[in-house]
């Protein structure tokens, strides 16, 4: 049984939307969404079980390259951006 180390640049896209709430009657809250992109670098490992199943498990670690930002007032209030972690473990047949 084998263990075998990939290494790989990764690129992931998104649709994120952000609901906005109003603490005061005066303020109007409202929703946005848009796309959003990260680029990762992945470490993942694979070891077969059996001739025809495998145990994955990966970790990628990168930045938002596309974020996505919410503004109160021309300033951002909320968003989503900076780095990501994934980590997975899953069956490959």
């Amino acid at each position: 049984r084998r263990l075998v180390l990939t290494p790989a640049i990764v690129g992931g896209l998104g649709w994120a939307r952000i609901q906005g709430h109003a603490a005061t009657p005066e303020v109007r809250a409202r929703s946005g969404s848009g796309l959003t992109a990260a680029v990762r670098a992945r470490l993942a490992v694979q070891r077969a079980l059996v001739p025809a199943l495998s145990l994955r498990a990966f970790a990628e670690a990168g930045w938002m390259a596309c974020a996505f930002d919410a503004t109160v007032d021309g300033a951002r209030a909320a968003g989503l951006s900076g780095t990501t972690i994934v980590v997975g473990l899953g069956l490959v047949f």
